[in-house]
């Protein structure tokens, strides 16, 4: 895996990256809205998400704000996000699970290749769709980033890295 330059790896709690607006269709009807963004943020790095102490999901961010990479997966990993959309009639959420059943009639959209969600992340929200149903500012608290900057990571690339990550600790939403 390499090494690490010193530093220290920064942890946020999502509720304190994010407002939570809530409007619209149920349940495609949450928008995640950036409060100050930390200025580590605005640079190249790799993240883990953990919600309730479990590890959910291993990217990376650059070329794209790491902010704005944070909001796809809250949006998509909740399955409550406005932007979120499906593959081209790869997933039909209600065949997915019962507790999808009649809830995305009127929300569901395709919105081509926006927050696209995948089966895992579906099948994940489902395990935690009472939580997620009714989610809020309490529950946003118990999403975790954690934070490893590009200048931290030594001896290995971002994906290299991240890679890593997702070989050795097996996020349940990834892949």
């Amino acid at each position: 895996m390499g090494s690490f330059k010193k530093s220290v790896v920064k942890s946020y709690l999502a509720s304190d990256l994010f407002d939570l607006a809530i409007s619209g269709n149920f349940p495609l009807n949450c928008t995640f809205k950036s409060k100050k963004t930390p200025v580590e943020l605005n640079s190249p790095g790799v993240y883990m998400l953990f919600y309730k102490n479990e590890l959910v999901f291993a990217g990376y961010a650059k070329g794209e704000q790491a902010i704005l990479r944070f909001e796809k997966q809250l949006s998509t990993i909740t399955l409550r996000g406005k932007r979120v959309s499906f593959r081209n009639g790869e997933l039909d959420p209600k065949s997915i699970s019962p507790i999808f059943q009649n809830k995305f009639d009127v929300a569901i959209h395709q919105n081509g290749r926006d927050f696209e969600t995948s089966k895992k992340r579906v099948r994940y929200a489902s395990k935690n769709w009472n939580h997620f149903s009714k989610l809020d500012d309490k529950e946003l608290s118990h999403f975790v980033f954690v934070w490893f900057p590009e200048r931290m990571i030594k001896n290995n690339t971002l994906i290299q890295f991240r890679n890593h990550l997702r070989t050795a600790l097996k996020p349940l939403c990834n892949g």
